[in-house]
């Protein structure tokens, strides 16, 4: 997962150079899930990572912080009420893993 923040270059990077200096294929899928809440700056950086590296950063569309807040009636609060990770960015990575891995091959072994 890619976020735009300060670690994830340096995580990318970092697989990327593990991939030349193995000879491992480049088979990575760079995801960043949009909460609709980021800076513009951030998709600005996104879009700055995908042309100086040449990989596609895959955008996933979430229901969004605000939607979230009204649905929830609340708004995250430090230890209290966290629930922003979990339904913006693991409950859409594991509908995203299973469509696009779990339920494809799925369908291969039919």
């Amino acid at each position: 997962m890619f976020t735009g923040g300060k670690d994830s270059p340096a995580v990318l990077l970092f697989v990327l150079n593990h991939i030349r200096k193995y000879n491992k294929k480049n088979r990575i899928r760079i995801l960043f899930f949009d909460i609709k809440w980021e800076h513009e700056y951030t998709y600005q950086y996104l879009t700055y990572i995908e042309k100086k590296s040449g990989l596609k950063i895959e955008r996933i569309e979430t229901e969004g912080m605000k939607n979230l807040c009204v649905r929830k009636k609340m708004i995250p609060r430090g230890l209290v009420s966290r629930f922003c990770t979990k339904e913006l960015k693991i409950i859409p990575f594991k509908k995203w893993l299973f469509k696009n891995y779990i339920q494809k091959k799925g369908k291969k072994e039919c």
